[in-house]
């Protein structure tokens, strides 16, 4: 990235505000603790949790020399120990974030699109960059997954799956300084509540799903509907909405859905723009026709679901949108260019007894009843599912993922997902109400081991709710742990078994 250096006059001259005598030059901005340093200004957003104070505290312990935050009149403040670390709490305009945002990032990648949805966000973003990748031109991709892409940028980027509003600008300016054509991204309710995507960071914009979760923060599916619906208005070119969500729309505003979205789904519906036909489903494959626009296709894909089906065509949509060839796209997907994403309905193998083990990042109900359906059409001779449910989030939804894993599952044993700073025992208890019949495990590791030690052959087992997550959270500690890394020594991967 080209550094260049903004002075404090300059800001104070932009933001119409003035700054009192300190004096400095930055080469970035951020908002958050993961980017600070000496050349870094820093924007503080008090909340519940942390004052303009603490904030500070947290930016000059990265080195951050300045720190700028919003207040009803003018104040300075500095480190106890080190005058030069000053926090100018100012009556700032409404749209700093923006103007800081453009200033120091201008920069933008030519085509953008960002996907919203309950489940699927981040396997539609991944098939996404895939065909762009098999299609030769510069792509970059920032979401659950981290930040990928060719080139390969090297950028901090935190655990959520959208970034801040600054970073999501620096990320942005980074990847088209570095001639990237493509940028693709998830776009989640909190960032879309919380004004974290640019207003210039979409053309094509896509919302693959809608259910219940993260009612802990939207208190209230209208809201948490409402947000979602929200990437509607950024999308510049085109909007491509699953027609389950838009028959859902209706049941949340008398007025659907704005925008006029490109409506995609399952069957032969002469009013969707695009849509998907599952013919036949083994362990391992699907066998289905796929129509974007008045281009149809049949074959083979090297996944199962419908729902993974739906994400694929989604991102096919997307694709044709943003100028890709359908043809090229084919193509790749028949050389096995194209793959599921990590964690997301992934076959990691087969037990030495027969038994096949899979891991799904599910941690909704919705997406655990659509992963077990799945399971469950591969005619099991025993489907059996761990799972658990992650701390400091929507507890309601414990029962509920209970009751779904006791109907669709023949054994279900319960554990730990990220108790974070929650009593474990008080989570199982709220999932043990809807599987009164399950056994209780703590401890993830002996629970999966415990899981496949009953699989024989024929039978299948889920391990539910990590998907490619690296670690567990415990209290406010991030443990490493990997599900895959529990069941590998247990399984064998082989094209003999694949089938």
């Amino acid at each position: 990235m080209t550094l260049r250096k903004i002075s404090l006059e300059t800001i104070s001259q932009v933001l119409k505000v003035d700054l009192g005598k300190i004096q400095g030059e930055f080469s970035h901005v951020s908002m958050h603790s993961h980017r600070g340093g000496p050349d870094v200004l820093f924007w503080a957003v008090p909340s519940i949790r942390y004052t303009v104070e603490e904030i500070a505290q947290l930016a000059w312990r990265t080195g951050t020399i300045v720190v700028l935050a919003w207040g009803p009149e003018y104040r300075c403040f500095h480190h106890s120990e080190h005058s030069s670390k000053v926090c100018i709490v100012q009556n700032f305009p409404k749209n700093t974030l923006e103007i800081l945002g453009r200033l120091f990032y201008p920069q933008r990648p030519l085509l953008k699109c960002a996907v919203t949805g309950t489940n699927g966000k981040t396997s539609t973003v991944s098939f996404l960059s895939q065909l762009w990748h098999s299609s030769g031109v510069r792509w970059v991709s920032m979401g659950t997954l981290g930040m990928q892409g060719v080139p390969v940028v090297d950028f901090p980027v935190s655990t959520i799956n959208t970034a801040d509003y600054l970073t999501f600008c620096c990320a942005l300016h980074k990847s088209s300084e570095q001639d990237v054509q493509y940028f693709a991204c998830e776009a989640s309710s909190h960032g879309l509540h919380q004004g974290r995507i640019p207003e210039d960071a979409v053309d094509v914009g896509i919302w693959t799903s809608f259910s219940r979760d993260h009612l802990d923060y939207h208190t209230t599916m209208k809201n948490y509907w409402e947000a979602k619906a929200s990437l509607g208005a950024l999308s510049r070119t085109a909007w491509l909405v699953h027609t389950e969500v838009y028959q859902k729309s209706f049941s949340m505003n008398p007025q659907g859905i704005s925008g006029n979205p490109l409506q995609y789904g399952v069957g032969n519906a002469t009013d969707l723009w695009a849509e998907y036909d599952i013919q036949a489903q083994n362990n391992t494959h699907t066998q289905v026709s796929i129509r974007i626009d008045s281009y149809s296709w049949n074959g083979a894909v090297p996944w199962i679901g419908a729902f993974q089906c739906g994400n694929f065509t989604a991102a096919l949509g997307a694709f044709y949108l943003l100028g890709g060839n359908l043809d090229d796209a084919f193509q790749a997907l028949a050389s096995g260019d194209v793959q599921v994403p990590p964690g997301r309905l992934e076959w990691v193998g087969n037990t030495s007894l027969g038994g096949r083990i899979y891991i799904d990042y599910a941690h909704t109900p919705d997406a655990l009843s659509h992963v077990l359906q799945v399971l469950r059409t591969l005619n099991p001779v025993r489907l059996g599912v761990v799972f658990g449910c992650g701390g400091e989030r929507d507890r309601a939804k414990r029962k509920s993922m209970g009751a779904i894993a006791q109907r669709y599952a023949d054994w279900v044993i319960i554990t730990d997902d990220n108790p974070r700073t929650e009593d474990p025992e008080k989570i199982l208890d709220a999932i043990q109400q809807g599987c009164p019949r399950a056994q209780r495990i703590r401890c993830r590791s002996s629970a999966i081991k415990a899981g496949i030690f009953k699989l024989r052959q024929g039978h299948i087992l889920l391990v539910a709710g990590k998907g490619h997550e690296t670690v567990q959270w415990i209290g406010d500690q991030a443990i490493p742990f990997q599900d895959r890394e529990v069941i590998a020594p247990y399984v064998e991967l082989s094209t003999a078994n694949a089938g």
